[in-house]
């Protein structure tokens, strides 16, 4: 029988920030130490965050400040090794960012010979993070870029092994950073509903206030520049002249933007309700014939997962991470991202066929624990090779 493993994650973002890699992080860790194993988190933080410690003996909050244009991200002020990591002797550091946490991560394999696991979450050299971090100076972006590109290399190269959430992904560590060490393909899981959602599309939408018959497209989500939502908005006036309500739900820094857009292309249908708390959103997926995240930037995209789950089809922008869902079975369409008509048509094709989509037959692949059990092979690999 193999031996218990002691983890430690580090995360740049953590509680109470929600976002993928929170939701990930959390979800795995619940997962592992079901099974037995130790998994500490190590992370950058706020009061917010540190609050949790109280009832977390297995969380290390180190203070720092928020970014303003992305608040649930913080840079620690005093990047100092905890002396409960000495302690803790664990067999696997597992980062989930290159950055700020990440190089803690690269010592604390130094530190204490453990291997090293990280996972690529983020397109942070994608053209939206470069223009909201540095500038829209395509001069600077352009050598932001360049110099973003060999940090990334150099960092993941320090890595035992590199997780990618999709084959996209971990074509792309491939193609354009050019990392040549081991990169496994591990998707992040959701903790898969056990019963489907069987609340009627009339009851769903009278519990979230829309009354309509008509067609619903739906987008929950963190709203901010990298969702690609500018896009959903410039063809709003062609879904709803073909009968959808669109949704747009959640929050985040492009929210102003993105009402702003409603307006300028002058959208009548078009509901923001806010951020969505995790007893409502059954009721929006339920409500809803389309779940559309136009995003080009997830690596993998967890709120797809979770929208097929709930029975709920996905439309998908090509050339994206999310087209891996399509290859695993009929769960939903790819639209092409340039063109109005394309995304019109196959928001129609899944609205006016529902039954021919196997949502629920796809995510239950992506069941936490078939992705953790992937995990575990990874971390053992790497313990018996050392051995």
């Amino acid at each position: 029988m193999r031996k218990k493993l002691k983890i430690v994650f580090y995360t740049d973002t953590y509680s109470p920030a929600i976002d993928g890699v929170v939701n990930s992080i959390k979800q795995s860790r619940r997962e592992l130490e079901r099974r037995g194993h130790k998994v500490y988190i190590f992370t950058a933080g706020t009061a917010e965050t540190a609050a949790f410690e109280k009832s977390d003996s297995g969380l290390t909050v180190l203070r720092g400040i928020r970014l303003r244009r992305y608040p649930q991200y913080t840079i620690a002020l005093k990047p100092v090794f905890s002396t409960k990591l000495k302690d803790l002797h664990p067999d696997i550091i597992h980062s989930h960012t290159p950055f700020n946490m990440g190089i803690l991560a690269v010592h604390a394999k130094k530190l204490t010979g453990a291997r090293l696991v990280s996972t690529f979450h983020t397109l942070v050299f994608s053209d939206e993070l470069l223009a909201a971090f540095l500038s829209r100076n395509r001069i600077i972006k352009a050598l932001g870029k360049f110099a973003l590109m060999r940090y990334l290399k150099w960092f993941y190269q320090k890595s035992d092994v590199v997780i990618a959430p999709s084959v996209y992904i971990r074509d792309m560590l491939k193609s354009k950073l050019g990392l040549k060490g081991r990169i496994d393909v591990i998707p992040e899981g959701v903790e898969f509903m056990t019963t489907e959602n069987n609340l009627s599309k009339s009851s769903a939408r009278k519990k979230i206030g829309i009354h309509t018959d008509g067609k619903i497209l739906l987008y929950l989500g963190r709203v901010s520049p990298e969702k690609n939502l500018a896009l959903l908005l410039k063809y709003g006036k062609q879904l709803e002249d073909s009968g959808f309500t669109i949704i747009i739900a959640g929050d985040g820094p492009y929210m102003s933007e993105c009402i702003a857009l409603s307006k300028k292309y002058g959208l009548k249908t078009i509901r923001f309700p806010g951020f969505i708390k995790e007893d409502m959103k059954r009721y929006y997926y339920a409500a809803a014939d389309v779940f559309c995240n136009p995003s080009l930037f997830d690596t993998q995209s967890l709120v797809d997962l979770e929208a097929m789950s709930h029975s709920l089809p996905i439309l998908v922008p090509k050339s994206s991470a999310q087209t891996d869902f399509l290859s695993k079975g009929k769960c939903g369409e790819a639209f092409n991202g340039v063109n109005g008509d394309d995304l019109v048509k196959n928001a129609l094709k899944i609205a006016n066929s529902p039954r021919a989509y196997h949502t629920r037959r796809v995510a239950e692949k992506y069941n936490i624990k078939h992705t953790v059990d992937k995990l575990l092979q990874t971390y053992y690999s790497l313990i018996e090779s050392r051995h």
